[in-house]
């Protein structure tokens, strides 16, 4: 290309409004647009238009030199991390205001809300009881933002916190699918590495290098992609990582905690609103139901779903901070014994082996959100190593096909063809705390007691269309009339 070179240092030091960085490219490029106009009519008067002609004049006149300063300016800019508050824009959309943020382990979380709050508009946000963290990038083959945005936000009027890692640029189409979540507190936005450099990083932040060794006798895709483990695990912990020290920097800047902090992956695909924190009891985390992936690789050990949480106070530190007992040596005091007993364990499975240790305690609910299918890169390589996929013309919507059935038991009534929550149905607290009859009694387990069931798959709460005093109850008024009911005596 045309044009002088331009330092990448250029624009780095200086905050950013998303908004304003398009409207400034584009008033450069149509002010070139202008007089590029000018330059060719000039010419058309004196019979000289051919296109090696033009090119001289608008070289000459610095045309492309000053165009091509603001795309390397831009596209700089757009290669490093940015940390963000965002308040609402037009049209229902987040407008971002960004400082530049890099990655250390030692790095500032803080929120840039007290710095803009008056400036910007932001009235309102940071003021929430309910912290909702959006983890990851969105590589799929839809959009999740907005079902995001309208399901689990705004139906918990919650504070929102974005950690998404992006590659190589942080594309404009990549800007608009973000704009598409709204108001947030925190938004950090940092390069993604590959899997030998994020393997490099998490061996320098280890507490000590022996560490490595140990971990090395836990085999499966559970610390992926360490030991070239295939999959995107220990990116998932350190995203929940940035989690924790994203709420608890903000909670010291405002002075009070929340009561509920709620885990949500980007790539997750939202049916229905989200349960209301009113009724989840705060003595539990709570999971949605399925996805437990138990007897990975025919080991004997349960898992827990791993992609959703809502997770109270008490047990924020011990939820969040996988990551982080990665780095110190503690979760090698569960870890031994899959290391001894030679076990090969997943994700899942190394989520309960840590809440175990942390006594946790854990109630489910029916799940209304199921990952999306992604799309090739770093963090999604086990559906496309080996396969035909990425050749495909198509792909499915759901990257698990059980899994959006799961979602979709909880959301469409087969008999009347409706969705629930839209025809009367609503989230109810469970009391006392029962099993969930088609998803947990298997075979082996139909002549147990239901006061015999594992705890951590309990629910806790559930959608339901007849009440009576003492709770949910069947309602033949639904199957006949497809109508709720409640009975208050």
């Amino acid at each position: 290309m045309e044009g002088p070179q331009v330092d990448d240092s250029v624009d780095m030091l200086e905050e950013a409004d998303l908004d304003q960085r398009q409207r400034e490219m584009m008033d450069v490029i149509s002010a070139e647009q202008a007089e590029a106009r000018k330059i060719m009519d000039s010419l058309q008067r004196v019979g000289q238009v051919t296109l090696l002609s033009l090119l001289h004049a608008l070289r000459t006149h610095g045309t492309f030199g000053r165009i091509w300063k603001k795309l390397n300016s831009d596209l700089a800019w757009r290669k490093h991390g940015q940390k963000c508050v965002v308040t609402r824009g037009t049209d229902d959309q987040g407008r971002w205001i960004c400082e530049p943020w890099t990655y250390h382990i030692d790095a500032n979380f803080s929120s840039l809300l007290p710095k803009y709050k008056q400036a910007a508009g932001l009235n309102g946000v940071g003021e929430s009881r309910v912290a909702v963290c959006v983890l990851g990038a969105p590589r799929t083959v839809v959009k999740t933002y907005p079902s995001t945005r309208e399901n689990v936000v705004r139906a918990l009027s919650a504070d929102t916190f974005v950690y998404v890692p992006f590659q190589s640029l942080l594309t404009p189409a990549l800007e608009e699918d973000l704009k598409g979540l709204g108001e947030a507190v925190t938004a950090i936005l940092v390069p993604d590495v590959d899997r030998d450099t994020f393997e490099a990083r998490v061996i320098s932040e280890l507490k000590d290098p022996k560490f490595r060794l140990f971990y090395g006798m836990a085999k499966g895709p559970w610390r992926a992609p360490l030991f070239r483990q295939m999959g995107s695990s220990m990116w998932g912990y350190h995203n929940q990582h940035g989690c924790r020290r994203m709420v608890e920097s903000f909670e010291n800047q405002r002075g009070w905690q929340y009561e509920w902090v709620v885990f949500a992956r980007a790539e997750m695909f939202w049916t229905q609103r989200h349960p209301p924190v009113e009724v989840l009891d705060p003595a539990y985390v709570h999971i949605p139901m399925g996805q437990d992936n138990n007897n990975y690789n025919f080991n004997p050990l349960k898992g827990v779903n791993d992609r959703h949480a809502v997770v109270p106070k008490r047990w924020f530190d011990a939820y969040f901070n996988r990551y982080q007992s990665i780095l110190d040596g503690s979760a090698w005091s569960y870890l031994a014994r899959v290391a001894q007993e030679g076990y090969m364990i997943n994700t899942e499975q190394y989520l309960l082996l840590h809440l175990e240790a942390h006594k946790v305690q854990i109630r489910r609910f029916p799940p209304v959100s199921f990952l999306s299918h992604c799309t090739e890169g770093p963090q999604c390589q086990h559906l496309y190593k080996g396969t035909n996929l990425g050749k495909q013309r198509w792909t499915p919507t759901a990257k698990y096909f059980t899994e959006m059935l799961e979602a979709r038991r909880t959301t469409v009534d087969d008999f009347h063809k409706v969705r629930r929550l839209e025809s009367g149905w609503i989230w109810m607290p469970v009391w006392p705390h029962v099993a969930w009859i088609w998803g947990i009694v298997k075979k082996d387990d139909r002549n147990a007691s239901l006061q015999d069931m594992d705890p951590k798959e309990l629910l806790g709460s559930d959608v339901v269309c007849g009440l009576s005093k003492h709770g949910a109850i069947s309602s033949l008024r639904w199957i006949f009339f497809k109508r709720c009911e409640c009975h208050a005596s």
